[in-house]
């Protein structure tokens, strides 16, 4: 009996101790994805504080949020290192962007409205998005501010329904926007307008998303070409039963990325 219970408790120790071994090597849970610009941005800042290196690739390589927005975000809140740092990652051409923003920082109500535009789009309020939008709109900002601006206020302007207003607002900022070299931006803007033209003018919408598309095309692999495809077919789709919402334009890219098996991020 005692040989037994010696037995017995050697194997509940051993049994304990595969447990806690288990326990000790289980993986952490996953990070999530950053959903917005300034969450990533929080996360950039936070891993340039702790010297993590891998957290800053990580941030360069992602596309969706873009690097780009990443950047004017950290310098719209005054973060120099933490935004010189990600140029510098991402490319040459936002490292000049990034100075260029530096040296001349817009006020600080510019960089609240142009979150504030893009809040209310987000939201679908387009009255919201478009009563905030100043006439003229303000002059004398460094090109990357002045692009981020235009093409907010222009979208604003497309989903309330002013395909003329928003035309000569998003062609100045996309032309910013393409000699700054930004040509992530470059394509979101083409696609998301043509998104919201695609109710009333299905025919500009889609040389906008096919425009988007030859852009894009390059990175045959990114969500921004899997985005192209999805607006498109939604544009053509319009009159029929398909379901022509910008969530399903979203996860018909996501799964048309996820279809390539694709398992690393390009870089621009």
């Amino acid at each position: 009996m005692r040989r037994l219970s010696v037995t017995l408790l050697l194997l509940s120790i051993g049994t304990a101790g595969l447990a806690l071994a288990s326990k000790a090597v289980a993986p952490p849970p996953p990070v999530p994805e950053p959903a917005t610009a300034e969450e990533a941005a929080d996360r950039v800042a936070a891993a340039i504080r702790r010297g993590d290196s891998g957290e800053l690739r990580t941030a360069a390589l992602r596309d969706d949020p873009d690097g780009w927005d990443v950047a004017w975000t950290l310098c719209a809140r005054g973060d120099a290192p933490s935004a010189r740092a990600l140029a510098t990652a991402v490319s040459p051409a936002l490292e000049r962007a990034v100075a260029a923003m530096l040296a001349r920082p817009p006020p600080a109500e510019i960089c609240a409205l142009i979150s504030q535009v893009r809040s209310a789009v987000d939201r679908g309020d387009y009255a919201r998005a478009v009563a905030l939008v100043p006439e003229p709109l303000p002059a004398g900002l460094e090109p990357f501010t002045a692009a981020k601006l235009h093409i907010a206020c222009g979208v604003a302007r497309a989903g309330a329904g002013d395909a003329t207003g928003s035309r000569s607002l998003s062609e100045r900022g996309i032309a910013l926007a393409e000699a700054l070299g930004w040509t992530d931006g470059v394509v979101r803007a083409t696609l998301t307008l043509a998104f919201e033209l695609s109710d009333t003018q299905a025919c500009a919408a889609l040389a906008l998303a096919k425009r988007g598309e030859e852009l894009a095309r390059g990175r045959p692999r990114s969500w921004l070409y899997g985005a192209a495809l999805a607006v498109k077919s939604r544009i053509r789709r319009m009159g029929g039963d398909g379901d022509g919402s910008l969530q399903a334009c979203l996860d018909a890219a996501r799964a048309f990325i996820a279809s390539l098996d694709f398992h690393g991020r390009q870089t621009r």
